[in-house]
C-alpha cells in the first residue's frame, strides 16, 4: 500500500483546524470555515490554495519543442516565451492520460504542470517518448505552490509582499522575487477568477504561506476548489476527464491543435468526424442541488 504524502504545509493546515482527507495519494485540506464560505470569498475577495502535491516536470534541450509537439494536444512552437497553454496528454489510443499546462521559457526549456494523482505516470510515458538529445527531469519534490484568486488577488499580494506585480496577461508567467527568493509568477488559475500561481523551492513554503496569511489573505480548501471549477465549468481528471475515453466527449475539440500531428490524433479526428455516443453538458439547476 502506497503511504499518503503530504505537503510542506501539511502541520500548517492542522494548526488552522482544517479538514483533512486524502486526495490523489495526498492528505490536503479540504475546508477550513466551510466549502460555501471558501467559495464565496474567492469570488468577492481572494483565498489562498496550498496546490504543492501537483507536479512540476522540465523539459529541456534542442529537440525539447518537437517532443513536446509529437506528446501533447495543444500547440508548443507557437509559444512565445513567457507563455503558458493547457492541454492534453494522450495514450496511443485517444485515451486521456492527464490534462496539464505547458510553461514556455524559451525555445529549449518548458514546464509541464501536471495533475497529483497522474504525476508519476506522465513522467514515465514523457520519459519513453522524448528524443537522446531531450533532457528531463521531474522537479515536483523542489517546487512548492500557491495559488492566490480572486477579484482583489493582486492588490492583497502587492500588499503582502510590498512591491508591484508585472502586468501579466492570462496564461503568461514571469519570474518575480518575493523575500529574496526567485520565484515564478503565473496566471493560470483553476477557479473561473483573476488570479496568480506562485512556484517558489518547497523549503519556504510554510514562509510564504505566513506571510500571506498574515496579511489577510484567508485559506481555502479543495473543496472550495472543486466547486468553483464545476460552477466555471472547467474539468478534473478522474472525472471529466479519463483514460477510458478521448478529450473529445468532454471538451468537443477544444485545446486540440488539429493541424500537426500528436499520440492519439487518428482517435480524435475519427471522433470529431463521426461523433461520439456521449457528451458532457453543462446542466443549471434551480434551488440548492
Amino acid at each position: 500500500m502506497i503511504p499518503v504524502q503530504r505537503t510542506p504545509l501539511y502541520e500548517e493546515h492542522v494548526r488552522l483546524g482544517a479538514k483533512m482527507a486524502p486526495f490523489g495519494g495526498w492528505e490536503m485540506p479540504i475546508q477550513y470555515r466551510g466549502i460555501l464560505p471558501e467559495h464565496e470569498a474567492t469570488r468577492t475577495a481572494s483565498t489562498m490554495f496550498d496546490i504543492c502535491h501537483m507536479g512540476e516536470l522540465e523539459v529541456k534541450g534542442p529537440t525539447a519543442t518537437a517532443d513536446l509537439e509529437r506528446l501533447l494536444t495543444l500547440s508548443v512552437s507557437t509559444l512565445k516565451p513567457g507563455q503558458c497553454r493547457y492541454g492534453y496528454l494522450l495514450r496511443d489510443d485517444g485515451g486521456v492520460l492527464d490534462d496539464l499546462t505547458c510553461y514556455k521559457f524559451d525555445d529549449e526549456h518548458y514546464w509541464l504542470v501536471v495533475n497529483a494523482a497522474t504525476a508519476g505516470r506522465d513522467a514515465d510515458w514523457i520519459r519513453v517518448h522524448l528524443s537522446e538529445e531531450t533532457e528531463f527531469e521531474d522537479i515536483s519534490s523542489r517546487i512548492a505552490k500557491l495559488d492566490i484568486q480572486g477579484p482583489t488577488s493582486r492588490q492583497d499580494i502587492e500588499k503582502a509582499i510590498g512591491a508591484a506585480l508585472p502586468d501579466l496577461p492570462y496564461f503568461y508567467s514571469e519570474p518575480i522575487r518575493v523575500m529574496g527568493i526567485d520565484c515564478l509568477l503565473s496566471r493560470t488559475g483553476y477557479t473561473g477568477e483573476w488570479g496568480y500561481e506562485l512556484y517558489f523551492p518547497a523549503a519556504e513554503a510554510v514562509s510564504f504561506w505566513r506571510l500571506f496569511l498574515e496579511s489577510g489573505i484567508q485559506p481555502a480548501g479543495l473543496g472550495a476548489r472543486d466547486t468553483l471549477r464545476l460552477e466555471v465549468g472547467y474539468p478534473l481528471y478522474g472525472h471529466e476527464l479519463r483514460e477510458t475515453q478521448s478529450p473529445v466527449a468532454a471538451a468537443r475539440g477544444n485545446f486540440i491543435a488539429r493541424d500537426k500531428a500528436f499520440i492519439g490524433k487518428a482517435t480524435v479526428l475519427r471522433e470529431l468526424s463521426d461523433g461520439v455516443p456521449r457528451y458532457l453538458a453543462a446542466i443549471a439547476l434551480d434551488g440548492k442541488r
